[in-house]
């Protein structure tokens, strides 16, 4: 859920079973005073399958709302997904979503604006670079949707880092990205290779 700065509406987002028996991700605006239902938008990606929003957030002049999650296309293969919305009427501004031509599978997991809304950080997971699960984070133009730089963190093994939460600094000059990599299992040694040892000479 978000509130648009000023106070007067409420956005929801979550997923809802669609016309098919599949999820989608559903957007709601309310009138913050009364509850009133404003608009309403729902967003079925392109294998018409499940796709799951996770976050939502508002643009610090509270004209575009912004909403990220996963999407399973063609290929059974999830894409990170983020749509912008006006925030009066509910019309769709853009879509983007991560690399179609890889062959990862994608989440997205939260998201935030900078605060002179110029820019909109996603934050997730990706396979695509072959070192387990990692975590993805990317940067998009809010008023056009066009990428505009992705990193990827590998932790210090091949296993699952995953990606929970993302803020911004204050003055917009840092992205802050946090959640769990699995590491070395503690306590564990090298393991030494065998060798032989001499006895000690007896007295005498």
């Amino acid at each position: 859920m978000a509130v648009s700065p000023d106070g007067s509406k409420v956005f929801v987002t979550g997923s809802s079973t669609g016309p098919a028996p599949s999820q989608d991700y559903l957007t709601v605006a309310y009138d913050a005073a009364t509850g009133t239902q404003l608009w309403v938008r729902r967003y079925d990606g392109l294998a018409h399958n499940n796709d799951f929003v996770q976050a939502i957030s508002v643009s610090p002049d509270g004209s575009t709302v912004f909403v990220t999650g996963s999407s399973l296309e063609r290929r059974l293969e999830y894409r990170c997904t983020t749509l912008a919305y006006d925030a009066s009427t509910g019309a769709r501004l853009w879509r983007a979503r991560t690399n179609p031509s890889t062959n990862s599978t994608d989440f997205g997991i939260d998201l935030a604006v900078s605060p002179d809304g110029t820019k909109v950080f996603v934050t997730g997971t990706t396979d695509a670079s072959g070192t387990g699960q990692d975590y993805h984070t990317l940067a998009y133009d809010a008023a056009t949707g066009a990428q505009l730089w992705a990193t990827t963190y590998n932790g210090t093994t091949i296993k699952s880092d995953v990606a929970g939460a993302l803020a911004i600094s204050p003055d917009g000059s840092r992205v802050i990205v946090t959640g769990s990599s699995i590491g070395a299992a503690r306590g564990a040694t090298t393991p030494r290779s065998p060798t032989t040892r001499r006895p000690a000479p007896r007295s005498g």
